[in-house]
């Protein structure tokens, strides 16, 4: 949670930046990758 990552433009709007990390996701693909290359 990054509570500066919010800035109010005026009243009634609001801009939010945030961002999504996913090296779990690329971890667990990495190791499929090598469980297939070492099975062949």
């Amino acid at each position: 949670f990054d509570a500066q990552a919010g800035i109010a433009l005026n009243d009634n709007f609001v801009k939010v930046v945030s961002w999504y990390d996913n090296e779990m996701g690329y971890a667990t693909k990495l190791v499929d990758l090598v469980e297939y290359a070492a099975s062949l």
